[in-house]
């Protein structure tokens, strides 16, 4: 009778989750990335955490040719997932900042902190000098190296027209040997600059 009683309540559960997932679909997620550029799982992952946030997928269409965007994506499995983003046209520009509560690994939870504001013509030359001088340009799309529990790390670009991925998994471990100690600095700074870092979830 246990038993039995034990199965009708799994059956009661599955119905009525079935019928919650019925009545309230999930909202699609977008493909934020171009076909090819990551895995499907990557896709999945960093979409997920991008749509919490309302992030807009990133595209050359329909933009201006002078057009840039640079957007940071920061997924640590144990903390909040962090993001910043510039767009600019060449004579003007916007910078977004937003850090949900969720983990990075995990739910990626709902909007905490954040903000949205104009670009200078001065900010928008320093981005680009700083961007430069990371080494970002020069980097492979991708490394070998992965781990379990870490910091998964998306930076995307827009400029002249290509959308570039590149995406590594804690790059602060071994970052010299794998030529990515500007690239941490880089990152680091804009992350303190929007205030999300040291990273704490509390």
């Amino acid at each position: 009778m246990k038993k039995l009683s034990s199965l009708l309540v799994l059956a009661v559960s599955f119905v009525v989750v079935s019928c919650a997932s019925t009545t309230h679909p999930k909202k699609a997620i977008p493909a934020y990335f171009p076909a090819g550029v990551v895995n499907d799982f990557e896709q999945g992952w960093f979409g997920s955490d991008l749509s919490a946030m309302k992030e807009p997928v990133l595209s050359a269409a329909g933009k201006p040719s002078g057009y840039f965007a640079l957007r940071i994506l920061l997924l640590p499995t144990w903390g909040p997932p962090v993001a910043v983003r510039y767009e600019t046209d060449g004579a003007h520009g916007t910078y977004r900042s937003v850090m949900l509560s969720g983990q990075g690994g995990y739910d990626p939870g709902k909007f905490k902190a954040g903000k949205t504001v104009p670009l200078t013509q001065g900010e928008i030359a320093a981005l680009h000098l700083s961007l430069d001088q990371s080494g970002y340009w020069s980097l492979p799309q991708k490394d070998d190296v992965m781990g379990m529990d870490g910091d998964e790390l998306v930076m995307e670009t827009i400029q002249n027209g290509e959308h570039r991925v590149l995406v590594r998994w804690t790059p602060s471990a071994n970052a010299r040997e794998r030529k990515l100690e500007r690239l941490v600095s880089f990152y680091t700074s804009e992350f303190k600059k929007a205030g999300f870092w040291p990273q704490s979830n509390e």
